[in-house]
């Protein structure tokens, strides 16, 4: 087992990018960033991650849904589900674990950029 020296510990560093191309023909770009460390004495950012989400998943499906977010019917449901995914990151949210969100748009390329 790898383990840390005193005083060190891990960093968890995701970013998600996604970009768009809207009707209007602008086009959008959002950002979803995470950066959390371990703690010295106490759990690691990938134990802290892992398991608050699992747990987190787990209470959600157990109650069936998210008080004020609706509640789920019966089956398998997406992690985009409002009930599902709003609940959970405020849940994470609560234990520091917090995406940072960007949203960026750009107008529409000039006819002469296309060609």
């Amino acid at each position: 087992r790898l383990g840390y020296e005193p005083g060190e510990r891990d960093l968890v560093l995701m970013e998600h990018r996604v970009a768009s191309a809207l009707p209007d023909g602008t086009r959008e770009e959002r950002t979803a960033s995470l950066v959390l460390f371990g703690e010295p004495k106490g759990f690691s950012a990938m134990a802290r991650t892992v398991g608050s989400a699992a747990a987190v998943g787990a209470q959600l499906v157990a109650r069936g849904g998210a008080e004020g977010a609706g509640r789920l019917p019966g089956g398998v449901h997406l992690p985009v589900h409002p009930a599902v995914f709003d609940a959970a990151m405020a849940e994470l949210a609560k234990e520091g674990i917090r995406f940072q969100e960007t949203t960026e748009r750009f107008a529409a390329p000039a006819a002469a950029e296309c060609a």
